[in-house]
């Protein structure tokens, strides 16, 4: 029996104007244990924002090359109030996956506010096409930030505000996928 591998196979006439080859390798996080930090709100996406809620690395084997980034985030606030996201790379926030400087607003990738109830958890989506530039390893992270402007709040991952252990209390897993794609 034989085995081929290849990087990428490209047609004889090239790729297509805008097109890609397509995806080179994939890595994905399945996170399922909680995680919580506690802080002052207000928008004060610098101090009110978590450590990495989620991770995932990946080097790409070429600098031509992009990463997409996928997230399925299952989010709770101990007020049932506004929770937000951000993309990092490394540590440090994307700019490319914030949204626009408007006055006062806070800049996050994602954002959402919960309805109320101690049973409820809100799920962000999010995807982004990275353009990292380099060869070395990158970790992925989304840091999670507590809107709250009036106290120090906790926000959750994968859990509840409530968290007790009864069945209509969900223990949802949050899954974070970055894609290799090639030029």
């Amino acid at each position: 029996m034989s085995t081929l591998k290849v990087n990428s196979i490209i047609p004889v006439a090239g790729v297509p104007t805008g097109g890609g080859g397509g995806i080179i390798q994939i890595k994905q996080t399945v996170k399922t244990d909680t995680f919580s930090f506690s802080a002052s709100g207000a928008g004060n996406v610098s101090g009110g924002v978590s450590g990495d809620a989620i991770t995932a690395s990946l080097a790409c084997s070429s600098t031509s090359h992009k990463v997409l980034i996928r997230v399925a985030l299952n989010v709770a606030h101990s007020n049932n109030n506004r929770i937000g996201a951000v993309l990092c790379a490394d540590g440090s926030q994307i700019s490319g996956a914030l949204g626009a400087a408007r006055g006062n607003r806070s800049r996050v990738s994602v954002s959402g506010q919960l309805g109320g109830g101690a049973a409820q958890i809100l799920m962000f989506g999010h995807e982004y096409l990275h353009s990292p530039s380099s060869t070395s390893s990158i970790t992925y992270s989304y840091r999670l930030v507590n809107l709250d402007s009036i106290a120090s709040r906790t926000v959750y991952l994968n859990r509840s505000q409530g968290d007790l252990s009864q069945s209509h209390y969900p223990s949802p897993p949050s899954i974070l996928t970055v894609m290799e794609v090639s030029a």
